[in-house]
């Protein structure tokens, strides 16, 4: 009776599979263009019930049946999303910790991404390196000297990877925790911002990268040592300012609990100058444990005097 059960659940997750890879042929692909991710969410739950082999077994036929009804560019990205929903609800079901969770979200959907920018686009006869030689002109009326550009357009190429492989890695979790908690599935649950922590270490390692970066002209790198510290250094912004949000937005609750206040918190982090004080505070929570203060102003109910 049980492995019946599991049976007819995995025929439903495969059809519910199906039925969103014919919606996304319906719309032009406009699902896997803008939103692949949400391919994993059906086997995530599935595997989070009933573990790796069951799961194993309905992505499998999911792929299977994908090949009758959509381009392989779309089971590619179907591909990767299941693998990364099967692993995830695999973790769930064995009560793993949220950082193994993110951890392999993260290196699965940067391999996805940086597969898809490089090989498919090869496959399909579209040239990277015409890009990059754009995005070199572009960056010339930036840049009068004219030093490797062709090196920082790739490394915008990269971080840009990294980036919208990070984004996706949080809208997996996010969705999954709530999905899971509406099943009532067991999960480990998200932490709020306040006991989001991160080592010192980290901290000082950003400064690290960003006191090499701006010494970079001092010192005597050569073209490829330069790119790799550019992208060093674009990436320890970008999770400054996150950590920066997460000061920010952990302060306005406990002062506040205005919601427009958070709303134009998260916006203003888009502002280009704005963010940079973002990254900054982001920089002194890590060097100065800032939300660790908060929460223990609340415990002691000290917070109006932090």
């Amino acid at each position: 009776m049980k492995s019946t059960r599991i049976l007819s659940e995995g025929a439903m997750i495969s059809a519910v599979t199906i039925a969103v890879v014919m919606m996304d042929s319906l719309c032009g692909g406009m699902i896997t263009m803008a939103f692949p991710w949400v391919y994993a969410f059906p086997i995530l739950v599935f595997s989070a019930r009933r573990g790796l082999r069951a799961g194993a077994l309905t992505m499998f036929a999911s792929v299977l049946l994908a090949f009758f009804f959509t381009a392989w560019t779309t089971q590619y990205f179907l591909f990767f999303a299941l693998l990364a929903g099967l692993i995830y609800g695999t973790l769930v079901h064995h009560e793993s910790e949220n950082i193994w969770k993110l951890l392999v979200l993260f290196v699965i959907t940067t391999f996805s991404n940086l597969i898809s920018m490089v090989l498919l686009a090869a496959v399909f006869g579209y040239d990277v390196s015409q890009d990059l030689a754009m995005y070199a002109e572009v960056l010339h009326f930036f840049d009068a000297n004219g030093i490797a550009l062709h090196l920082h357009a790739v490394t915008l190429l990269y971080f840009f990877a990294v980036l919208l492989s990070f984004l996706q890695t949080i809208s997996i979790h996010a969705g999954a925790s709530v999905l899971l908690r509406k099943m009532q599935i067991k999960n480990k649950k998200m932490k709020n911002m306040l006991q989001i922590k991160a080592p010192r270490s980290l901290g000082i390692f950003i400064m690290v990268i960003w006191v090499l970066y701006f010494a970079q002209s001092m010192l005597k790198l050569n073209a490829d040592t330069r790119s790799v510290l550019q992208l060093c250094a674009l990436c320890t912004v970008a999770a400054a300012v996150v950590y920066g949000i997460i000061t920010a937005l952990g302060w306005l609750t406990l002062r506040s609990g205005c919601r427009f206040l958070v709303v134009g918190c998260m916006l203003l982090a888009f502002v280009p100058i704005v963010n940079l004080f973002f990254a900054l505070l982001g920089e002194a929570d890590l060097l100065l444990h800032l939300r660790q203060r908060m929460l223990r102003g609340v415990i002691h109910e000290t917070f109006r005097k932090f």
